[in-house]
């Protein structure tokens, strides 16, 4: 995904998630408090959306720069016979079997790892 197309979607979820609290807290706070409600939905709403756009960008978003690195570091890992086990068999599957191409897909497989993990670890 291109780094617009991300940021848009990014901005989607956070705004369905901002009116999906809007709308909580304005009809369950609203029944009792009636302007209270919406108030305080929009300001939890607008808090959630905001939360939610960090979130779901970062998740998408790795610098080139860091992708290049870990293309690097995966492309190593295979020179120096250090590669993840379990990855390795999955790249001979997906490369059918074709010795030629299992290398390829290990470094695939090792970078979409590499960068589930430097998501998680922030």
């Amino acid at each position: 995904m291109t780094r617009i197309m991300i940021l848009l979607v990014s901005i989607l979820i956070a705004g369905v998630s901002f009116f999906a609290v809007a709308i909580f807290f304005g009809v369950v706070i609203g029944h009792r408090y009636e302007e209270m409600g919406l108030i305080v939905g929009i300001i939890v709403g607008i808090l959630f959306g905001v939360i939610s756009f960090f979130r779901i960008y970062k998740f998408w978003i790795i610098d080139d720069s860091k992708k290049a690195d870990l293309y690097a570091r995966a492309e190593e890992e295979c020179d120096r016979g250090e590669m993840d086990k379990d990855l390795w068999s999955q790249a001979l599957v997906k490369a059918k079997g074709n010795e030629h191409f299992r290398k390829v897909e290990y470094i695939k497989l090792r970078v979409k790892q590499l960068k589930k993990q430097a998501r998680e670890t922030g």
